[in-house]
């Protein structure tokens, strides 16, 4: 998992879009990252969190939203 510092951090933008009572979808733009382990990122990516008494036990990454809303069981608002 990448941990932006610095600058990066600050530029970073995280919005919640799918939440449950036992799962969370973050999903963050981070200006300048392009890949992570030969995965192409395109600036984003989206973690979707399995939660058990009040706790994470569970954090995957997703490269694709679409992806990340299927992990999280949620789907993309008509809108979109």
């Amino acid at each position: 998992m990448v941990s932006p510092t610095g600058d990066m951090a600050r530029r970073v933008r995280r919005r919640v879009i799918a939440a449950s009572d036992d799962t969370v979808l973050l999903g963050a733009k981070v200006p300048g990252l392009t890949e992570v382990g030969g995965h192409e990122l395109r600036g984003q990516l989206f973690n979707v969190f399995r939660i058990r008494g009040g706790r994470i036990v569970e954090v995957a990454d997703y490269a694709l939203r679409d992806q990340a809303l299927e992990a999280a069981g949620a789907k993309a608002p008509a809108w979109h």
